[in-house]
């Protein structure tokens, strides 16, 4: 987790703009499979498919993360979606959001 952190908190920012805050990766169960989003803050001007392919090459350099990323692109896992990232119950955002259930958030 802490490689994931360090990407989305230091080298996207970097690399893309932005800054601490504005790159989330939410977590969200399907029913069949789970859904990864990275949440990107409009405020990044780059798109979606660029920020897609910078997250997987950072993954793909740190220990085990070409192995999950090669996973994560196989399976298609990975969608960028342009939206402020979620604060969680306390108002802070946190680089990491889990929803759970889509059925249960939505019903």
């Amino acid at each position: 987790m802490g490689s994931s952190v360090s990407i989305l908190e230091e080298r996207l920012p970097a690399a893309l703009g932005g800054r601490v805050g504005d790159f989330q990766l939410v977590e969200r169960e399907d029913g069949r499979q789970t859904q990864i989003l990275l949440h990107v803050s409009p405020r990044v001007q780059a798109s979606p498919e660029t920020v897609r392919r910078c997250f997987l090459d950072e993954l793909r350099r740190g220990w085990g993360g070409a192995y999950a990323a090669g996973s994560w692109t196989q399976a298609d896992a990975i969608h960028v979606l342009v939206a402020e990232p979620l604060a969680g119950r306390t108002g802070k955002i946190l680089p990491l959001h889990l929803l759970g259930s889509a059925a249960r958030d939505h019903g």
